[in-house]
């Protein structure tokens, strides 16, 4: 498959030790269980918990998001379906706890990573934002071929960071239909 995805990758026997070897961290599931532990997580791990959202969903530990940089797409709508409602129900985080939506940190107004710090990212979905950032990663990463060195300044190109992603009179204007990012 290395071959095919002309990217390397490695198979793990147990989300242990493929949480164990990662720096960063998709949970991607509908479920009501952990799918890792806290003592698995490297300190300066990025989790992104995208999964299929819902009241009852609770994939990571409160206390590994009560212990981290908290970033979501939306806080209000995380705080009730998202990865951030099993936290604030079992008493370690609030709303106000959250260091940012992901626009915030787009956009300059507050810092991304500092340092080697553990970060959740709850993204519980916004079409108008999965659309925004979809068509401008095409633009960027256009001609892009995994482990090559990417085009960094070319005249043609968008530069990232994308410029108000999280703000819906810029997406409207800025994102144009498209058959491929329909079809992805």
């Amino acid at each position: 498959m290395s071959k095919e995805l002309e990217y390397p990758f490695k198979a793990c026997a147990t989300a242990e030790d493929a949480v164990r070897n990662a720096d960063v961290v998709f949970t991607q599931t509908p479920g009501g269980e952990w799918v890792l532990e806290e003592d698995w997580l490297r300190p300066h791990a990025t989790i992104i918990a995208s999964g299929s959202d819902q009241p009852t969903k609770n994939e990571l530990p409160p206390s590994v998001m009560s212990k981290a940089k908290y970033v979501t797409d939306i806080t209000a709508q995380c705080s009730r379906v998202g990865e951030l409602r099993s936290a604030i129900e079992a008493g370690v985080m609030t709303a106000d706890d959250v260091h940012a939506e992901i626009g915030q940190i787009i956009n300059g107004e507050k810092p991304g990573r500092i340092g080697n710090e553990l970060i959740v990212c709850d993204l519980t979905g916004t079409g108008a934002q999965d659309a925004a950032i979809g068509s401008y990663v095409m633009k960027v990463l256009d001609g892009v071929v995994p482990g090559g060195t990417p085009p960094l300044n070319a005249a043609n190109k968008p530069r990232l960071p994308a410029p108000k992603l999280y703000d819906y009179d810029t997406i409207k204007s800025s994102v144009a239909p498209s058959r491929e990012l329909t079809e992805a």
